[in-house]
């Protein structure tokens, strides 16, 4: 599935239309001293009205996540991809981090990539899935 990406400062915005319904996956970068941290803001809907608790998966299901996975394994190949400095080591850590808002949606995310090495983490007292990228 193509889609469009772009920059809106240390952000990357990533979004399609599928059947009618827009898909937008905002990634938000954090800078800290020991790492930089990308949270994602995932939501699927009719308008393209943002998101809105409860109603960010929209009508498309499956179809949706699944196109959404692949807008977060493009972006996490783009961060490996970064340059490496003369002692193997990239120029800051790069950890992803994946929130959710119902057990539901936090059991599909688990599911769907575990295999890509997230794990269950907290981050500033928040429940999250978490990838260090090396």
């Amino acid at each position: 599935m193509k889609y469009d990406t772009y920059k809106d400062g240390d952000n990357t915005i990533c979004s399609c239309k599928v059947n009618g319904q827009t898909i937008r996956m905002i990634i938000y970068k954090d800078s800290y001293e020991e790492a930089d941290y990308y949270s994602v803001c995932l939501f699927i809907n009719k308008r393209g009205k943002g998101y809105q608790h409860g109603f960010q998966t929209g009508k498309i299901g499956l179809i949706g996540l699944l196109i959404a996975k692949q807008m977060l394994l493009d972006f996490i190949d783009e961060l490996k991809n970064l340059p490496i400095d003369e002692k193997g080591n990239r120029k800051n850590h790069n950890v992803m981090l994946i929130f959710w808002d119902d057990n539901r949606r936090r059991d599909v995310y688990y599911r769907s990539l575990k295999k890509y090495g997230f794990k269950f983490s907290e981050f500033e007292k928040h429940k999250c899935l978490r990838l260090n990228i090396n």
